[in-house]
């Protein structure tokens, strides 16, 4: 019976449009007042306090910030350029560099939702114009956008390694492998179903336009390898990397790209 009151109280809360951490949070208190120990309850907010009290979850809002940081600017764009200007020219090629410079953009940012507002914009119209269905225009970007989840820096990786006390840069190492696998399967289905459609290809970049693809994208390149080497190299700590990843994208957004 308890339960259910709780579950009521938190209902309503969500109904009225409390935010969500109050509709969990009422409840909770509520119901240590009601059944809990008889301890003071400011044991409850110092218990509270001392689950968040970790350096390592600092990397999250850091990650957070870098990638709206590189959401609103030219990062993404020009990481999608390069992409396109490689393997645009393969049969579903504008399909495939969705899925790759989505995971290239997770490699940077760590939040899929990001992936989302920065790539997705871009691609959509362009693979409707190629002859892509809705559907699987906007079902292959929210699936590789998902691929931030498991390549690092995976904020989702970040809480689990919290959770489960492990070590944030082995989850990490773990995570790679498996996001390069799922980005090889997305771009291979992509490739069939692309061939099977008889959907046309783009036409293929000269190398002086690689080049300069390439060269408009250098200074982007270098976040994933600020992250990825100060990790692996034990240079940063992943929340001194998302410090370093926020800093590095502000300067290259304000005083690079402009």
């Amino acid at each position: 019976m308890p339960a259910a009151v709780f579950s009521f109280i938190a209902f309503v809360l969500l109904a009225i449009s409390a935010p969500i951490f109050i509709a969990i949070l009422v409840p909770t208190i509520v119901s240590f007042e009601a059944f809990g120990p008889p301890i003071p309850s400011t044991v409850l907010v110092q218990k509270m306090m001392q689950g968040i009290n970790k350096f390592s979850l600092l990397a999250i809002p850091l990650f957070i910030f870098s990638a709206d940081i590189i959401a609103r600017g030219e990062i993404g764009k020009r990481l999608l350029n390069l992409v396109e200007s490689m393997i645009g020219h393969i049969t579903g090629g504008l399909a495939i560099t969705t899925a790759v410079a989505c995971a290239l953009f997770g490699a940077i940012s760590g939040i899929g939702a990001a992936a989302v507002v920065s790539i997705g914009p871009i691609v959509y119209p362009a693979l409707i114009r190629q002859g892509y269905s809705r559907g699987f225009a906007v079902g292959l970007i929210l699936t590789s956008s998902t691929l931030a989840m498991l390549i690092p820096p995976s904020v989702a990786m970040i809480l689990y390694s919290l959770q489960t006390m492990s070590s944030v840069s082995a989850v990490f190492l773990a995570g790679l492998g498996a996001g390069i696998v799922f980005t090889t399967l997305l771009a291979i289905y992509s490739y069939i179903y692309a061939r099977v459609l008889g959907i046309g290809r783009q036409e293929r970049a000269s190398w002086p336009e690689r080049q300069t693809s390439l060269k408009r994208a250098g200074w982007a390149l270098g976040l994933p390898a600020i992250i990825f080497g100060g990790i692996y190299s034990g240079l940063f700590t992943p929340t001194e990397a998302a410090a370093g990843a926020c800093a590095y994208a502000m300067l290259i957004e304000t005083v690079v790209y402009r």
